[in-house]
């Protein structure tokens, strides 16, 4: 659960920015079981229910447990770790060196102008 706080602190760093932290539930749970999990893992921001790890967005990328994207303004996936990628307790599949280097590559290829949310969703259209 560290990990997860840990995570989010982490994403402060990117406000203001065309940067959005997204907690995704890929074990189906009700909203009451994701609300637990929340509130053990100290998170604030929204968890998307239902991310499915036989049906949903988890199962389309394999997602597992500690899964962790980066995935750029046109919908690229930059950056992609896992407990599954020799991950230790030394080594945790939560790298914010590593991350953090995807994000800002990321954001840099952001046009300046697009800044807004407005501008974001028109990078989509």
């Amino acid at each position: 659960m560290e990990t997860a706080s840990g995570a989010e602190v982490f994403a402060q760093q990117y406000e203001g920015l065309p940067f959005r932290w997204i907690v995704i539930d890929i074990w189906d749970g009700t909203a009451e079981q994701c609300a637990i999990f929340e509130n053990a893992a100290g998170l604030s921001d929204p968890m998307l229910m239902n991310g499915g790890r036989t049906t949903g967005v988890a199962r389309s990328f394999d997602a597992e447990l500690e899964h962790y994207f980066v995935i750029d303004g046109a919908g690229i996936i930059q950056y992609e770790r896992n407990r599954a990628d020799g991950a230790t307790d030394n080594l945790p599949p939560w790298r914010p060196d590593e991350i953090g280097a995807a994000i800002d590559a990321a954001l840099a290829a952001v046009p300046t102008a697009s800044y807004s949310f407005s501008g974001v969703k028109a990078l989509f259209r």
